[in-house]
Protein backbone atom coordinates (compact mmCIF):
# COMPACT_ATOMS: atom_id res chain seq x y z
CA UNK A 1 0.00 0.00 0.00
CA UNK A 2 1.69 3.55 -1.15
CA UNK A 3 0.58 6.83 0.03
CA UNK A 4 0.30 9.64 -2.26
CA UNK A 5 -0.48 13.16 -2.14
CA UNK A 6 -3.57 13.49 -4.69
CA UNK A 7 -6.57 14.67 -4.01
CA UNK A 8 -8.69 11.08 -4.77
CA UNK A 9 -11.81 13.48 -3.90
CA UNK A 10 -11.24 14.69 -7.89
CA UNK A 11 -11.81 11.11 -9.11
CA UNK A 12 -15.09 10.91 -6.56
CA UNK A 13 -16.03 14.77 -7.48
CA UNK A 14 -15.74 13.77 -11.29
CA UNK A 15 -17.74 10.29 -10.21
CA UNK A 16 -20.74 11.80 -7.71
CA UNK A 17 -20.74 15.88 -8.96
CA UNK A 18 -20.97 16.26 -5.12
CA UNK A 19 -19.87 20.53 -4.25
CA UNK A 20 -17.24 18.99 -1.60
CA UNK A 21 -13.95 21.07 -2.29
CA UNK A 22 -12.11 20.51 1.25
CA UNK A 23 -8.48 18.93 0.22
CA UNK A 24 -7.96 15.44 1.88
CA UNK A 25 -4.90 15.49 3.81
CA UNK A 26 -3.86 11.72 2.98
CA UNK A 27 -4.62 9.42 0.82
CA UNK A 28 -4.26 5.77 1.03
CA UNK A 29 -4.53 3.36 -2.14
CA UNK A 30 -4.37 -0.61 -3.04
CA UNK A 31 -5.11 -2.44 -5.77
CA UNK A 32 -5.01 -5.97 -6.84
CA UNK A 33 -2.36 -5.97 -9.82
CA UNK A 34 -2.85 -7.13 -13.41
CA UNK A 35 -6.58 -7.27 -12.58
CA UNK A 36 -7.52 -3.71 -12.56
CA UNK A 37 -7.37 -0.22 -13.65
CA UNK A 38 -5.93 1.71 -10.19
CA UNK A 39 -6.91 4.94 -8.95
CA UNK A 40 -4.20 6.49 -10.49
CA UNK A 41 -4.97 5.03 -14.06
CA UNK A 42 -8.48 7.25 -13.48
CA UNK A 43 -6.59 10.12 -12.04
CA UNK A 44 -4.20 9.71 -15.33
CA UNK A 45 -6.86 9.71 -17.72
CA UNK A 46 -9.30 12.63 -16.05
CA UNK A 47 -5.63 14.59 -16.22
CA UNK A 48 -4.90 13.94 -19.53
CA UNK A 49 -4.93 17.28 -21.95
CA UNK A 50 -7.48 16.44 -24.60
CA UNK A 51 -9.70 18.78 -26.88
CA UNK A 52 -12.71 17.86 -25.90
CA UNK A 53 -15.16 15.66 -23.41
CA UNK A 54 -18.08 14.08 -23.11
CA UNK A 55 -18.92 12.65 -19.14
CA UNK A 56 -21.58 10.93 -18.23
CA UNK A 57 -22.37 10.17 -14.49
CA UNK A 58 -24.64 9.08 -12.52
CA UNK A 59 -25.08 9.24 -8.69
CA UNK A 60 -27.33 7.58 -6.04
CA UNK A 61 -27.58 7.59 -2.07
CA UNK A 62 -28.90 5.04 0.23
CA UNK A 63 -31.22 8.45 1.36
CA UNK A 64 -32.22 9.40 -2.56
CA UNK A 65 -35.16 8.20 -4.65
CA UNK A 66 -33.41 6.68 -7.44
CA UNK A 67 -31.00 7.81 -9.84
CA UNK A 68 -29.20 11.41 -10.55
CA UNK A 69 -27.53 12.39 -13.75
CA UNK A 70 -25.29 14.73 -14.89
CA UNK A 71 -23.94 14.81 -18.59
CA UNK A 72 -20.74 17.13 -19.19
CA UNK A 73 -19.08 18.53 -22.01
CA UNK A 74 -16.13 20.83 -22.81
CA UNK A 75 -14.17 21.83 -25.53
CA UNK A 76 -11.32 24.05 -26.05
CA UNK A 77 -11.45 27.94 -26.62
CA UNK A 78 -14.28 30.01 -25.82
CA UNK A 79 -17.16 28.47 -28.15
CA UNK A 80 -20.23 26.60 -27.27
CA UNK A 81 -19.25 22.78 -27.08
CA UNK A 82 -20.63 19.99 -29.17
CA UNK A 83 -24.31 18.80 -29.06
CA UNK A 84 -24.20 14.91 -28.82
CA UNK A 85 -26.43 12.56 -30.15
CA UNK A 86 -26.29 9.57 -27.95
CA UNK A 87 -27.67 6.70 -28.96
CA UNK A 88 -31.13 8.19 -30.59
CA UNK A 89 -31.27 10.92 -27.59
CA UNK A 90 -30.53 14.63 -28.65
CA UNK A 91 -28.29 16.19 -26.36
CA UNK A 92 -28.44 20.26 -26.77
CA UNK A 93 -26.16 22.41 -25.00
CA UNK A 94 -27.67 25.97 -25.01
CA UNK A 95 -25.26 27.83 -22.26
CA UNK A 96 -21.42 27.16 -21.61
CA UNK A 97 -19.07 28.98 -19.31
CA UNK A 98 -15.40 30.17 -20.71
CA UNK A 99 -12.95 29.02 -18.06
CA UNK A 100 -9.60 31.29 -19.32
CA UNK A 101 -7.36 29.13 -17.11
CA UNK A 102 -7.81 26.26 -19.38
CA UNK A 103 -9.31 27.82 -22.34
CA UNK A 104 -12.02 25.11 -22.24
CA UNK A 105 -15.60 25.66 -22.57
CA UNK A 106 -17.93 23.77 -20.40
CA UNK A 107 -21.66 22.77 -20.68
CA UNK A 108 -24.17 20.68 -18.13
CA UNK A 109 -27.08 18.61 -18.14
CA UNK A 110 -29.00 17.33 -15.64
CA UNK A 111 -32.10 16.96 -16.84
CA UNK A 112 -32.11 13.82 -18.62
CA UNK A 113 -32.35 10.20 -18.03
CA UNK A 114 -29.78 8.47 -19.41
CA UNK A 115 -30.35 5.11 -17.92
CA UNK A 116 -30.08 3.17 -20.97
CA UNK A 117 -26.75 4.35 -21.94
CA UNK A 118 -25.05 2.52 -19.11
CA UNK A 119 -24.20 -1.42 -19.24
CA UNK A 120 -23.44 -0.80 -23.04
CA UNK A 121 -20.18 -0.20 -25.25
CA UNK A 122 -20.04 3.01 -27.87
CA UNK A 123 -17.98 3.99 -30.76
CA UNK A 124 -17.68 7.64 -30.85
CA UNK A 125 -17.48 10.08 -34.36
CA UNK A 126 -17.24 13.46 -34.51
CA UNK A 127 -19.29 15.20 -37.59
CA UNK A 128 -19.03 19.27 -37.74
CA UNK A 129 -20.22 20.60 -34.54
CA UNK A 130 -21.83 17.64 -33.03
CA UNK A 131 -20.41 14.28 -31.83
CA UNK A 132 -22.58 11.06 -31.65
CA UNK A 133 -21.99 8.16 -29.23
CA UNK A 134 -24.01 5.40 -30.93
CA UNK A 135 -23.78 1.43 -29.33
CA UNK A 136 -21.12 -0.86 -30.79
CA UNK A 137 -22.13 -4.06 -32.16
CA UNK A 138 -19.15 -5.79 -30.04
CA UNK A 139 -19.50 -5.91 -26.80
CA UNK A 140 -16.63 -8.12 -26.14
CA UNK A 141 -14.24 -6.04 -28.37
CA UNK A 142 -12.18 -3.81 -25.59
CA UNK A 143 -9.94 -1.78 -28.69
CA UNK A 144 -11.68 -0.06 -29.70
CA UNK A 145 -14.94 2.63 -27.89
CA UNK A 146 -15.87 2.64 -24.44
CA UNK A 147 -17.91 0.21 -22.39
CA UNK A 148 -19.70 2.40 -19.92
CA UNK A 149 -20.62 0.13 -17.26
CA UNK A 150 -23.80 -1.22 -15.76
CA UNK A 151 -25.40 1.43 -12.88
CA UNK A 152 -24.18 0.05 -9.28
CA UNK A 153 -26.55 -0.59 -6.63
CA UNK A 154 -25.23 -1.61 -2.84
CA UNK A 155 -26.53 -3.40 -0.28
CA UNK A 156 -24.29 -4.16 3.24
CA UNK A 157 -24.88 -7.23 5.17
CA UNK A 158 -23.38 -7.95 8.61
CA UNK A 159 -23.67 -4.30 10.23
CA UNK A 160 -23.85 -4.02 13.83
CA UNK A 161 -26.67 -2.20 15.32
CA UNK A 162 -26.48 -0.46 12.04
CA UNK A 163 -23.10 0.43 12.74
CA UNK A 164 -20.27 -0.88 10.26
CA UNK A 165 -17.50 -3.15 11.39
CA UNK A 166 -14.62 -5.10 10.65
CA UNK A 167 -16.35 -7.67 8.60
CA UNK A 168 -19.44 -5.74 7.34
CA UNK A 169 -19.55 -6.90 3.80
CA UNK A 170 -20.67 -4.67 0.41
CA UNK A 171 -22.30 -6.06 -1.92
CA UNK A 172 -23.09 -4.64 -5.45
CA UNK A 173 -24.56 -6.21 -8.68
CA UNK A 174 -21.19 -6.73 -10.30
CA UNK A 175 -20.70 -6.17 -14.40
CA UNK A 176 -19.24 -9.00 -16.25
CA UNK A 177 -18.35 -7.10 -18.92
CA UNK A 178 -16.35 -4.16 -16.60
CA UNK A 179 -12.95 -4.61 -16.67
CA UNK A 180 -11.78 -1.40 -14.91
CA UNK A 181 -12.56 -2.74 -11.29
CA UNK A 182 -14.69 -1.15 -9.18
CA UNK A 183 -13.13 1.99 -6.90
CA UNK A 184 -14.76 1.85 -2.87
CA UNK A 185 -13.53 4.44 -1.04
CA UNK A 186 -14.12 5.40 2.80
CA UNK A 187 -14.91 9.49 3.92
CA UNK A 188 -14.61 11.23 6.99
CA UNK A 189 -16.16 14.45 7.00
CA UNK A 190 -15.61 16.59 10.15
CA UNK A 191 -18.47 18.52 9.09
CA UNK A 192 -21.00 16.04 9.12
CA UNK A 193 -20.80 14.65 12.62
CA UNK A 194 -23.36 14.14 14.88
CA UNK A 195 -21.37 14.29 17.72
CA UNK A 196 -18.93 17.74 18.57
CA UNK A 197 -16.52 15.92 20.37
CA UNK A 198 -15.40 13.98 17.12
CA UNK A 199 -15.22 16.77 14.74
CA UNK A 200 -13.46 18.79 17.27
CA UNK A 201 -10.90 16.06 18.36
CA UNK A 202 -11.02 15.24 14.20
CA UNK A 203 -10.68 18.20 12.27
CA UNK A 204 -9.42 17.06 9.17
CA UNK A 205 -11.04 15.15 6.17
CA UNK A 206 -9.75 12.39 5.26
CA UNK A 207 -10.93 9.79 2.25
CA UNK A 208 -9.36 5.96 2.40
CA UNK A 209 -9.58 4.06 -0.98
CA UNK A 210 -8.67 0.96 -2.72
CA UNK A 211 -9.66 -0.51 -6.35
CA UNK A 212 -10.94 -4.18 -6.77
CA UNK A 213 -12.07 -6.70 -9.46
CA UNK A 214 -15.75 -6.49 -10.01
CA UNK A 215 -16.78 -9.26 -8.31
CA UNK A 216 -19.49 -8.50 -7.00
CA UNK A 217 -18.59 -7.97 -2.95
CA UNK A 218 -15.92 -6.45 -0.57
CA UNK A 219 -15.68 -7.19 3.00
CA UNK A 220 -14.71 -4.29 5.16
CA UNK A 221 -10.97 -4.94 7.01
CA UNK A 222 -9.77 -2.78 9.94
CA UNK A 223 -6.98 -1.69 7.62
CA UNK A 224 -9.96 0.05 5.98
CA UNK A 225 -11.61 1.49 9.19
CA UNK A 226 -7.83 2.27 11.10
CA UNK A 227 -7.23 5.97 10.07
CA UNK A 228 -11.33 6.91 10.57
CA UNK A 229 -12.51 8.01 14.17
CA UNK A 230 -14.30 5.10 16.18
CA UNK A 231 -18.23 6.18 16.31
CA UNK A 232 -17.81 8.67 13.47
CA UNK A 233 -20.17 9.42 10.56
CA UNK A 234 -18.45 8.07 7.35
CA UNK A 235 -19.77 8.07 3.76
CA UNK A 236 -18.89 4.88 1.87
CA UNK A 237 -18.94 5.29 -1.96
CA UNK A 238 -18.47 2.40 -4.35
CA UNK A 239 -18.52 3.32 -8.44
CA UNK A 240 -17.08 1.78 -11.44
CA UNK A 241 -16.36 3.81 -14.60
CA UNK A 242 -15.32 3.51 -18.01
CA UNK A 243 -13.10 5.45 -20.26
CA UNK A 244 -11.38 6.35 -23.59
CA UNK A 245 -9.32 8.85 -25.26
CA UNK A 246 -9.89 8.61 -29.22
CA UNK A 247 -8.72 11.07 -31.72
CA UNK A 248 -10.85 12.79 -34.66
CA UNK A 249 -10.11 15.52 -37.63
CA UNK A 250 -11.78 18.35 -37.54
CA UNK A 251 -10.71 18.88 -41.29
CA UNK A 252 -7.75 20.67 -40.58
CA UNK A 253 -6.10 19.46 -37.50
CA UNK A 254 -5.94 16.45 -35.60
CA UNK A 255 -7.36 16.34 -32.24
CA UNK A 256 -8.42 14.57 -29.28
CA UNK A 257 -11.72 13.66 -27.37
CA UNK A 258 -12.06 11.42 -24.08
CA UNK A 259 -15.39 9.92 -23.33
CA UNK A 260 -16.31 8.52 -19.92
CA UNK A 261 -18.84 7.13 -18.00
CA UNK A 262 -19.13 6.82 -14.24
CA UNK A 263 -21.65 5.23 -12.06
CA UNK A 264 -21.40 5.80 -8.12
CA UNK A 265 -23.34 4.74 -5.42
CA UNK A 266 -22.79 6.23 -1.96
CA UNK A 267 -24.06 5.29 1.92
CA UNK A 268 -23.44 6.79 5.39
CA UNK A 269 -22.85 4.64 7.92
CA UNK A 270 -21.92 5.07 12.01
CA UNK A 271 -18.50 2.72 12.11
CA UNK A 272 -17.61 1.07 15.38
CA UNK A 273 -13.78 -0.34 15.84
Amino acid sequence: MKTIKILLASLLVSFVFTSCKDEVTDVKLADEKNKTATIEDYLNFLNTPTDGSIIIQSFETNLSNGQSYLITSSLSGDQKPLNMLLNEMNVNFYDYSYVKSTDKSYSYKNDIDVSELFGKKFDLTIDGNAAALKSSQNQTDTIDGVYIPELIHIQFTGLQEGKIVEGTIINWNFDGLNQNGVVIAFEYNPFSQYEGNISAENPERYLNGITITDNGSYTITAADLQYLPNNAVISVYVGRAGYSITSYNNGSDENSYAVAGYTVSRSDFVIEK
